[in-house]
């Protein structure tokens, strides 16, 4: 808890740093806030890493394919990485950027959601076969 209050305290300074900046030179507060939002997204990592040793923990023990923990992983980043870039272009004032991002950011999430939305059909299928 105490390194995500200085990761806040850091972000609010650099955003100050950063208006100020903005009047001087744009380049340098872009600059600025992708460093700042590269760091805390790392250090996001480190409070991850237990998340996704208990899932894989989960995995282990009810026996989930390991393929589609890959892909629920990777659904995550992609809507961490989307939800970031779209953050920093907003900020650069690249908004339509950061907003087509978002829709490319949705149809990947798709694409990766199709073996696990087959599995489901085939699974629903299953049980009302049974029926």
């Amino acid at each position: 808890m105490d390194m995500f209050i200085r990761a806040s305290a850091g972000v609010l300074l650099a955003v100050i740093l950063g208006i100020t900046l903005r009047y001087k030179g744009a380049e340098i507060s872009v600059l600025l806030t992708l460093a700042v939002c590269v760091m805390v997204g790392a250090l996001s990592m480190r409070y991850l890493e237990p998340v996704i040793a208990l899932l894989r923990s989960l995995q282990i023990r009810t026996a989930i394919n390991g393929e589609m923990f890959t892909t629920l992983l990777k659904i995550v980043g992609v809507g961490i990485i989307c939800e970031m870039v779209t953050l920093i272009c907003t900020d650069a004032g690249s908004a339509a950027m950061g907003k087509i991002l978002q829709v490319l950011g949705v149809s990947v999430v798709l694409y990766l959601s199709l073996p696990m939305l087959e599995a489901l059909l085939e699974l629903v299928e299953d049980i009302l076969g049974k029926l």
